[in-house]
């Protein structure tokens, strides 16, 4: 028996090489749905009841009053980042953190299973960090939405190991000695406990239900090796039915959430051959990118098979049946490498439901689970072959490749990492790899518009969106919406509002049921001075999103006009109530708060307003200019002018700091 101090030096091992890998997660920030999901997600905070995360889908903040959505019921994702934002704030650092230990526990875990199965510390150590460094996991944990992914295989994991420890009494090690049937008082809390993490895996992610067949196939490949007269497949199916209970009880828990157990998210229509030939490719890839993890990439565009000639689909069915017949041989002969190369094409299972999963079919972090059967299969191989070696060459040759492909995985996961730094760099970076994705070409735009302030270069995405949207078959049209939308925005700003409309009802066209749509064209009919359509429009919005800020800003900004002072505080202070505090619209609503308790005279609200606004977006010259005027109509003209300077500074064109400047020094004078 390998003694408990070479497990732990495994795992300090473990702990040290996964921490260097991901350390420069921590320095990253939030992007993609993080901005929603915790910077705007209400039901984070600590005056909202904690049994509403388990009774609404990971989207049901934004859609109150409708029931299930999406298909993602993860309520333990949302606990822990109520628990994570609680405690240390909204600070990415934080959140990066909890990804990491989730990822070093699942390495654990993984070591833990891998020892199990084959009983040689060395091989088991050799896979785990394989796994623990692999380059297809960076998606996973340097992206803080993927923490599903962490929290799922943590306790899959967890609850396989528990199996196979109380397996471990009555069923032989592969190639070890006889076990000696145990009590049944130990085995039952094992095997309890096995139950208890099945649950909390699927209250994770859903990805979990493959389980019950990971352990069918473990009872089917690696038999008994005292007599039984229970033959293995009957075994399998006594052994995984109390799983099939927690299973069908999860699944009556989904359904009263959610309405559904799911919905399609994809518009595409297949005959039996397409499909089969599309599942086939898709698991092909799947594979190949195990096996290359090169031109890894946020959002990676799937095409179904459009005719069963193609070269990659019959490139793909042929690999997934020559594997499955190899999986099939080795069932007697190599039970650890098939048992291997079936847990990959079992844990994928689930994202082979083309119609349901998300936008991205093909998606690096649903790897993440299928991955230790990989890096098992792939130690397995290694260490077959090295056996044809002399016996002295063994160590060194087996040692030097593991710690050559362990360095390359290393820079790889560390250079990729990076891009997950914050939304302008995942999507440019993803835009590079995928530019044929309409989604990701409408979120580079979406940064350059709103953190970049680059409205040519935003416009320029927007429009590739719109034709790669157009040009997909089927055509995907909520894309087309959103690009349209965002084109909306543009010429809003640029006081187009004709153009912006014009560009609103195109979306309309698209999607008639893009809901931000309503929103935007009610921001437009404001800014154009049409505020009894917008105001119509814009409560109307409220009643699907009612803390959207956008729609708030613009009835805040209405009722201004108004000279109704009291309900456009309360409109400005409400959107603000719902955005994180570091959210970049902050500055705009503290901006509309200041311009109304300057319209009260209430000087230094105003003041205090217009400061924080300028804290948050330092480079708004109308800040600067807001401020200053205030300031010299209390007298302070100094500090107005010196906020007149800066303003001047930031832009020299700016015409409003410019003639607040030349007032200022006018009013002053004796």
């Amino acid at each position: 028996m390998i003694s408990l101090r070479r497990h732990l030096a495994a795992v300090v091992l473990l702990t040290s090489l996964t921490t260097l890998a991901f350390a420069n997660i921590l320095g990253n920030k939030f992007v993609y749905d993080d901005n929603y999901q915790i910077l705007r997600n209400p039901l984070l905070r600590k005056e909202q009841p904690w049994l509403r995360l388990f009774t609404t889908d990971v989207w049901g903040f934004e859609h109150p009053e409708q029931r299930g959505a999406s298909n993602y019921y993860r309520p333990l994702q949302m606990l822990t980042y109520r628990i994570v934002g609680l405690e240390g704030g909204l600070i990415p650092t934080y959140f990066h953190a909890v990804s990491l230990l989730f990822h070093l526990l699942a390495t654990f875990a993984a070591y833990a299973i891998l020892w199990q199965l084959t009983r040689s510390r060395n091989l088991a150590l050799a896979c785990s960090v394989l796994f623990a460094l692999h380059p297809i996991h960076t998606e996973a944990v340097a992206w803080i939405s993927a923490l599903p992914e962490l929290g799922c295989a943590l306790f899959f994991f967890l609850s396989f190991y528990l199996f196979l420890l109380a397996e471990d009494d009555v069923a032989a090690v592969p190639g070890g000695p006889k076990k000696v049937e145990g009590s049944a008082g130990p085995r039952l809390m094992l095997l309890f406990g096995s139950y208890l993490c099945f649950l909390i895996a699927l209250f994770w992610k859903e990805m979990a239900v493959t389980l019950p067949l990971l352990i069918a196939a473990y009872i089917v490949f690696f038999p008994r090796s005292t007599p039984s007269v229970v033959s293995p497949f009957r075994r399998a199916i006594s052994a995984t039915l109390p799983y099939g209970c927690v299973f069908v009880g999860y699944l009556v828990m989904r359904f009263l959430v959610l309405g559904a157990f799911y919905r399609p998210r994809q518009d595409w229509v297949f005959t039996a051959s397409r499909y089969l030939f599309s599942v086939l490719e898709l698991v092909g890839e799947y594979w190949f990118k195990l096996l290359v993890p090169a031109r890894l990439s946020a959002f990676h565009v799937f095409h179904p098979v459009q005719s069963l000639a193609d070269l990659p689909s019959l490139v793909a069915a042929v690999f997934v049946v020559l594997a499955a017949a190899a999986i099939l041989y080795g069932i007697r002969r190599f039970p650890a490498a098939s048992f291997a190369g079936a847990w990959v094409f079992l844990t994928l299972l689930p994202v082979l439901s083309l119609r349901s999963v998300g936008l991205n079919v093909f998606a690096e972090r649903y790897l993440y689970i299928p991955s230790l059967g990989f890096c098992l299969l792939v130690g397995w191989i290694a260490d077959k072959g090295l056996i044809l070696l002399p016996e002295s060459f063994r160590r060194w040759v087996g040692g030097v490749a593991l710690a050559l492909l362990a360095v390359l995985f290393f820079q790889q996961t560390v250079r990729r990492n990076a891009d997950w730094k914050d939304n302008f760099t995942l999507y440019s970076r993803t835009v590079e790899a995928s530019p044929d994705s309409a989604v990701m070409q409408d979120l580079v735009a979406e940064a350059l518009r709103t953190e970049r302030g680059d409205l040519a270069g935003a416009e320029h995405h927007y429009l590739l969106a719109i034709t790669v949207a157009q040009e997909s078959q089927p055509p995907q049209l909520l894309q087309v919406a959103v690009g349209n939308v965002g084109l909306a925005y543009i010429y809003n700003q640029r006081g187009q509002y004709e153009e912006a409309l014009k560009s609103l009802d195109k979306a309309q066209v698209a999607d008639p049921d893009y809901p931000e749509m309503r929103i935007v064209r009610g921001v437009v009919l404001t800014q154009a001075g049409r505020s009894e359509e917008a105001e119509k429009i814009l409560r109307e919005a409220l009643k699907t999103y009612p803390h959207n800020e956008n729609a708030l800003n613009a009835l805040g900004i209405i009722a201004l006009e108004r000279e109704d002072y009291g309900q456009a505080i309360d409109l400005f202070e409400q959107a603000l109530r719902w955005l994180a505090p570091t959210d970049v619209f902050n500055s705009t609503l503290r901006n509309n708060l200041g311009v109304v308790y300057g319209k009260l005279q209430r000087y230094p609200e105003a003041v205090l307003n217009y400061q924080d606004a300028i804290a948050i977006s330092p480079g708004d010259p109308q800040y600067h200019t807001n401020l200053g005027k205030v300031l010299v109509r209390m007298g302070r003209f100094r500090e107005g002018r010196a906020e007149f300077e800066r303003a001047l500074a930031l832009a020299p064109d700016y015409a409003p700091a410019r003639r607040s400047l030349d007032e200022s020094v006018e009013g002053e004078r004796p």
